[in-house]
């Protein structure tokens, strides 16, 4: 869906982390299952949240080790 220009967005990705941009980018720094919610408010004061449980596993949050070549 699209929403009218003005539109605020409030992400919250489970571990007390929030974005307030439309389309966020997130990375996980610990292993566990996430919820994530979405609340968009229009200018007008209109809102629609919505919230995911359990939306994310992360299994591993290890960097790649890069063996000698």
């Amino acid at each position: 869906s699209t929403y009218p220009p003005g539109s605020t967005f409030y992400w919250t990705f489970g571990n007390g982390t929030d974005s307030q941009f439309s389309d966020p980018v997130y990375t996980y720094q610990a292993a566990g299952v996430y919820d994530v919610g979405l609340t968009i408010t229009t200018p007008e004061g209109e809102s629609k949240a919505i919230k995911q449980i359990g939306y994310i596993t992360v299994t591993n949050t290890d960097p790649p080790v890069l063996g000698d070549h």
